[in-house]
C-alpha cells in the first residue's frame, strides 16, 4: 500500500513538473516534454491510485468472505443444534408414560431436561436425560444404571 503512493507522490509530482514546463513561456524549453511529463505524472498517479483501491477492495473482499465464512459456520452450527435437539426428542418420547405431555427445557444437543405425566396424570418433575440413539437414551433416576454413572456422563458429554 506505501509503494502505492509512493509512486502516486512520484506521478503527482511529474504531473506539476509537466504543468510548469508547459505553462513557461516557449523560449525558455520546449512544451512538448512538459506535455509527455503531464501525461505521464498523470497515467503514473491514476494507476498507482487504482492499485491501492484494487488491493483495499481485495482485502476488503478477503475480510468480507472471513466473516461470512464465519456467519455460515455459526448458522451451521445453529441449524445442527436444533436437528440434535430434535432427534434426542424423538429418541426421548417412546420412553415416557405420556409422550403427549413432554415438556422438554435446557436442551444442548442430545441432553437436556423432560417433565410428562405418570400414569396418574401428574406431571413427574423435571428429568435429566442423554439421548445417544433410540436404543441408548438414559434418564436421571434410572435403576439399571450404577450409583453416580448418569451424574458422570452428564459431567462428560452434557456440561
Amino acid at each position: 500500500m506505501a509503494v502505492a503512493f509512493a509512486l502516486a507522490l512520484v506521478g503527482v509530482i511529474a504531473f506539476i513538473f509537466g504543468l510548469v514546463r508547459i505553462l513557461r513561456p516557449k523560449n525558455e524549453t520546449g512544451s512538448a516534454s512538459g506535455l509527455t511529463l503531464l501525461v505521464a505524472g498523470a497515467f503514473v498517479t491514476a494507476g498507482s491510485l487504482g492499485w491501492a483501491t484494487w488491493n483495499w477492495d481485495a482485502a476488503d473482499a478477503v475480510n468480507a468472505t472471513g466473516v461470512q465464512a464465519a456467519n455460515d459456520a455459526r448458522r451451521q452450527a445453529e441449524i445442527n443444534e436444533i436437528k440434535y435437539q430434535r432427534m434426542a426428542r424423538d429418541f426421548v418420547l417412546p420412553m415416557l408414560k405420556d409422550p403427549d405431555s413432554a415438556q422438554f427445557r435446557n436442551q444442548r444437543g442430545f441432553c437436556g431436561e423432560v417433565n410428562s405425566k405418570n400414569l396418574l396424570g401428574g406431571y413427574v418433575g423435571f428429568q435429566r436425560f442423554i439421548a445417544a440413539d433410540k436404543a441408548m437414551v438414559v434418564m436421571e433416576n434410572d435403576s439399571a444404571l450404577a450409583p453416580g454413572a448418569f451424574a458422570d456422563a452428564w459431567q462428560q458429554f452434557c456440561s
